[in-house]
């Protein structure tokens, strides 16, 4: 068992051929078996291993025998003995902490107060996975933070994922008291409505002229009576508009920007985070009287919805 051997078969056409190819190339054959027509069994020194693989690309070693294949055996043994508790170690250490966090809301400015918050309690990535109390006490210490805000929320842990699960709190709706329809402030198209309580008169895309009603606080029943359901919203359409600014500034291009920023300023006044100018176009700038004057063309969207 010393002298260390490998088995190998392989593919040939010719035995004497094989044979006289393998003494040609010093490689001492042991034990020769013809297993079919073209294919053989043959015991070689192990040393030899690459020389007949090199020769014989075909060539497949079937067994390893003696005391360094033994060796070797053992080595791969221990080496795949110890992979396997590397790896084993490994997957029970990743088992044991958190892979992910996910806050799963529709608000992403929530999104990042829960995700600092969590932190805040060492509910981070890769830390260790929290029990079932840990995640009860981080999930009132978010209700408790966020009261005000959120309706819900509920702190999961599934695998080694943490889900954060939360619902924003609704606004409660305040229905108005008192005769409040709705009717145009100046004249514009119809763009869209953000109705919270009422009916609405006009639809989208049709014209309107200032007093027009746009949306009534009652509805009338199967009796042809008037209930009373209050009007509360905004209606939103495209308006035109011109605005004149003048400036006693020497300078024509500082008189036009000054003008120009001025007539911005008076167009925008009052104006929400909804309603912008959409377009703008200067219809007339010159010098009269020692000062400019500009006249500028503004198409916006505004909130045209107000109560008589």
């Amino acid at each position: 068992m010393i002298n260390n051997k490998i088995i190998v078969q392989v593919k040939a056409y010719s035995s004497l051929s094989m044979l006289e190819n393998l003494k040609n190339n010093n490689i001492v054959v042991y034990n020769f078996k013809k297993n079919s027509d073209y294919l053989y069994t043959l015991s070689i020194d192990i040393f030899n291993e690459k020389k007949i693989l090199k020769l014989y690309k075909d060539a497949k070693v079937i067994n390893r025998v003696g005391l360094l294949s033994r060796f070797r055996n053992l080595l791969m043994y221990r080496i795949t003995l110890v992979a396997l508790i590397v790896s084993l170690t490994f997957f029970f250490l990743l088992n044991s902490r958190i892979s992910s966090i996910n806050i799963n809301g529709e608000n992403k400015a929530m999104n990042n107060q829960i995700a600092l918050k969590t932190n805040e309690y060492g509910l981070k990535k890769y830390s260790e996975k929290p029990n079932f109390n840990e995640l009860k006490t981080i999930e009132n210490n978010l209700k408790t933070e966020f009261r005000n805000e959120i309706d819900f929320v509920e702190v999961t842990l599934k695998g080694t994922v943490v889900n954060i699960n939360y619902k924003m709190r609704k606004e409660v709706v305040t229905i108005p008291e008192s005769d409040t329809s709705l009717y145009a402030k100046k004249n514009g198209l119809i763009q869209y409505y953000v109705l919270t309580s009422g009916v609405k008169m006009i639809e989208e895309g049709q014209y309107v002229r200032q007093g027009d009603l746009l949306i009534s606080d009652s509805i009338l029943d199967a009796q042809g009576n008037a209930i009373f359901i209050g009007a509360l919203g905004e209606v939103y359409a495209k308006t035109w508009n011109i605005v004149e600014t003048s400036s006693t500034l020497n300078d024509e291009g500082e008189a036009f920007i000054k003008c120009l920023e001025e007539a911005k300023s008076v167009m925008c006044k009052g104006f929400n985070e909804k309603e912008k100018i959409i377009k703008e176009k200067v219809l007339k700038f010159n010098k009269t009287n020692n000062k400019y004057v500009l006249s500028i063309h503004f198409t916006c969207l505004e909130n045209i919805g107000i109560t008589n």
